[in-house]
């Protein structure tokens, strides 16, 4: 062809037909307005930026390294405070609380 451009290409049709920069455009790779992937996505040794601070609003939620640190430093501090299956002392209030999500005490 050197150099010169294929036009006024229809949406294909069979497996072997030409496709137009529209129908490539709305079907092959990665939608950036979201969508559902099927299978692994191989990063290349590249990373994910952008990822929110936030809480994850489920267990599947990609975070972000400062937020699971966060979340692992939390863990950490909330063990701490429990007190031990073996033994230990206990003096004052014991405040116990539902958790209706799981219906546990």
């Amino acid at each position: 062809m050197t150099g010169n451009t294929l036009t006024n290409v229809s949406s294909p049709v069979a497996n072997h037909d030409a496709a137009n920069k529209v129908y490539v455009d709305q079907n092959a790779g990665i939608s950036k307005s979201g969508g559902t992937m099927q299978g692994d996505l191989n990063m290349n040794n590249f990373r994910l930026k952008g990822l929110s601070n936030m809480h994850p609003e489920s267990g599947s939620k990609a975070v972000s390294w400062s937020q699971a640190v966060q979340l692992v430093r939390d863990s950490e501090t909330e063990c701490a405070l429990r007190v031990s299956k073996n033994g230990n002392i206990m003096t004052g209030d014991l405040l116990l609380s539902v958790d209706r999500d799981t219906d546990r005490v």
